[in-house]
């Protein structure tokens, strides 16, 4: 949700399914300014990146940027086996770019160099009307949520959010 700040997103919406038990799905989208296959390789796949420190502020609504040094990605990696993020972004002229990538977080092992480890990516034009942003599927999810759970985790994006702008 920091990093849909970050990308100038107006919304962010997070739906669960089938989260009772282990193997259950969890979707954030965004309606930001997604990522390109240029800019996803230079930050998002790098641990730690200082694009924060050398562009604090998001592009759009001049945001300070909220994101810390890929705490979203390992909390993808703790939370469910597989990532599947798309990505839509302007690029020049007027069409859009999807991101496609598959991270299968069985594959990153201890001891193996990080650029051994086979990440899908793909891209592919979109027509202008596309709306662009960013959507994460947390697929196979590793543990089990109860109403208690989704409570906590309401109430922990609500401290992320001004109170005039959340809308229950």
């Amino acid at each position: 949700v920091k990093n849909s700040y970050d990308a100038d997103a107006t919304k962010v919406k997070i739906s669960m399914h089938n989260v009772k038990e282990p193997g259950g799905k969890i979707i954030v989208q965004d309606n930001g300014v997604g990522m390109s296959k240029l800019n996803f390789q230079k930050t998002w796949m790098r641990i730690a990146t200082i694009e924060k420190e050398n562009n604090p502020v998001s592009s759009v609504y001049k945001r300070e940027r909220a994101g810390e040094k890929g705490i979203g990605r390992f909390a993808c990696r703790s939370l469910s086996k597989i990532l599947i993020l798309k990505s839509i972004t302007n690029m020049e002229g007027e069409n859009k770019e999807e991101l496609s990538a598959t991270f299968n977080w069985d594959s990153f092992k201890s001891g193996v160099d990080i650029d051994q480890i086979p990440v899908t990516i793909s891209t592919k034009m979109l027509n202008p009307e596309t709306q662009t942003g960013t959507t994460l599927t947390l697929a196979d999810t590793y543990g089990t949520w109860n109403s208690r759970d989704v409570r906590h985790l309401r109430a922990e994006l609500r401290d992320l959010i001004h109170p005039k702008t959340f809308s229950s």
